[in-house]
């Protein structure tokens, strides 16, 4: 057998890089996307980072969840770094690191039921305790934007909500003037961030 060398040994199929070697690849790239999005996110004011956190986080996650572990404390600590994802997401006010958090603790939780407590009648409460807990996080996701509208920069809630009111207020078009100048448009847009 000819063992191939050098970068080209990615396209060939090297049998020295194992499946495990390839999911520790994914994880670290997905977690270099990940900071270069972060750096992205803070040093702009457009949100051209939301691309790099997905595709980060596809990564990311997807070698990590891939990976096999044996033991209980590995599994645990998988469910951990799911729930510390979640809170990442609050603190970046990211919808997509919750989603992923999200999907790797019920992934877990879903471990749980059918292969650790098959038998146990106490689960189900345990699990119906942890529904606050639930609802508590949605409701510090939800304060970034109470509607399920995208917004618009001019609605930015990171601006101020004067923003929105202060242009509608200097924007009073006639009608004929509206449809010269553009303004019915600019009424719509204000009116969608309300």
């Amino acid at each position: 057998m000819v063992y191939v060398h050098g970068p080209h040994a990615f396209v060939v199929g090297n049998p020295i890089f194992t499946w495990k070697a390839r999911l520790w690849v994914s994880l670290c790239f997905g977690l270099v996307i990940l900071l270069a999005s972060f750096v992205v996110d803070r040093r702009t004011k457009q949100d051209f980072a939301f691309w790099g956190y997905l595709f980060g986080m596809l990564s990311f996650w997807g070698g990590l969840s891939l990976m096999e572990s044996g033991s209980q404390l590995a599994k645990f600590g998988y469910c951990l770094i799911n729930v510390g994802l979640m809170l990442v997401s609050i603190l970046l006010q990211r919808r997509v690191f919750m989603v992923f958090g999200a999907l790797g603790v019920f992934g877990y939780l879903g471990y749980l039921a059918y292969d650790v407590f098959k038998d146990s009648m106490s689960f189900p409460f345990v699990l119906s305790g942890l529904g606050p807990v639930n609802d508590l996080l949605r409701g510090q996701v939800s304060t970034k934007q109470s509607t399920g509208r995208r917004s618009h920069p001019r609605c930015d809630t990171r601006r101020g909500a004067a923003t929105a009111t202060t242009q509608a207020s200097r924007s009073l078009i006639k009608p004929a003037q509206g449809l010269q100048e553009g303004g019915y448009v600019e009424e719509n847009l204000l009116a969608s961030c309300t």
